[in-house]
């Protein structure tokens, strides 16, 4: 199964295709198209984000292999294979 995920820029830097990410906090609103991610960990760098006021479902903590990134202004979103 493949999920998208979405970080602020400042966190872009550390993904990479292949690389294993740790989701720590996340949280799944219909009104976006991806999870929005608050806290993770790429290899052995944790990454805190300041997201806006978190909405929708707070989802449980999770790992996968990142398979894509998609990179825009202000964001970047990538998809995992749990």
């Amino acid at each position: 199964m493949e999920r998208k995920y979405e970080v602020p820029e400042e966190g872009a830097k550390e993904l990479r295709v292949g690389h294993w990410v740790e989701i720590f906090e996340a949280y799944c609103d219909s009104s976006h198209q991806a999870v929005q991610v608050k806290a993770m960990r790429v290899g052995s760098k944790r990454l805190d984000f300041m997201i806006g006021r978190p909405g929708g479902k707070l989802l449980r903590p999770h790992e996968g292999k990142i398979t894509q990134i998609f990179r825009s202004s202000g964001k970047t979103q990538f998809n995992i294979h749990l």
